[in-house]
């Protein structure tokens, strides 16, 4: 008897070691049964949360790193006062008519004489003009070209040359006349007040029919004689056809 309460005893015991259940119903397993802790099943197991990437690790250069070269230098100015040395040659014998067609510098060079710093031809002197050098002349556009707003001489109605030129010689806004330099030795040259040029040639010890046939005699120097100024032919006393109105045609002064 006593040794059948011993095994119940010992079965009781048994029994309560291996369950899990409290008195207040609620299942304990593992080590929360030897401590006494109750899980809490109302609470969510942690998500790791792999939504927000993680940020960069960005390095902004420092701003004394960062160089920025200098904007280039202007390129220089070009000088359009002196003529243009790339068509300048220096003729044996020297810059005249008979070495060069365009014109010559005051160093003796030949130009083209097609540039507006260095303008002219027939071996004549360059000349600087103000608005165009075409064919070796200084010219500007003017309509109805005359005495009223040309100070040179005229090609045609529309355009003005300065007067200077022995291709276009003249004053007062009259038509223009050539020099023949290359024929004849003669040249334009200006007149005191500056306003454009008449034609001279070579002066001779008495100019006369032999020396000036075809052109007028002032002085001793032979002129073309086609001018206002200077009418005449046969090597004679030129006529000023301004004196009473008049104008220079086929070297005669006519009304």
């Amino acid at each position: 008897m006593r040794r059948f309460g011993a095994m119940a005893l010992l079965a009781l015991v048994l029994g309560c070691g291996r369950s899990g259940l409290l008195d207040d119903g609620t299942y304990i397993t593992g080590d929360d049964s030897h401590d006494g802790g109750t899980a809490d099943s109302s609470v969510p197991p942690s998500v790791e949360d792999s939504s927000v990437p993680p940020a960069e690790d960005v390095t902004v250069p420092p701003v004394e790193d960062v160089f920025v070269p200098p904007p280039p230098p202007p390129p220089p100015e070009e000088d359009v006062s002196a003529p243009s040395m790339e068509d300048v040659s220096v003729p044996p014998g020297g810059c005249g008519y008979a070495t060069c067609s365009g014109c010559c510098d005051s160093n003796g060079g030949c130009h083209q004489g097609s540039d507006t710093s260095a303008c002219g031809g027939q071996g004549e002197q360059c000349l600087s003009c103000g608005q165009l050098c075409v064919d070796g002349i200084c010219l500007n556009l003017s309509s109805n070209c005359g005495p009223s707003n040309c100070t040179g001489c005229c090609l045609g109605n529309d355009v003005c040359t300065d007067g200077l030129h022995a291709g276009a010689c003249g004053t007062g806004g009259m038509q223009c006349e050539s020099c023949n330099p290359a024929t004849g030795g003669g040249k334009c040259a200006a007149n005191a007040a500056g306003t454009g040029g008449s034609c001279s040639f070579p002066t001779s010890a008495a100019c006369n029919d032999t020396i000036c046939p075809m052109g007028c005699c002032v002085g001793n120097l032979c002129v073309q004689g086609t001018q206002d100024i200077a009418c005449g032919s046969g090597g004679v006393g030129c006529q000023d056809c301004t004196q009473d109105g008049r104008t220079c045609l086929g070297r005669t002064c006519s009304f």
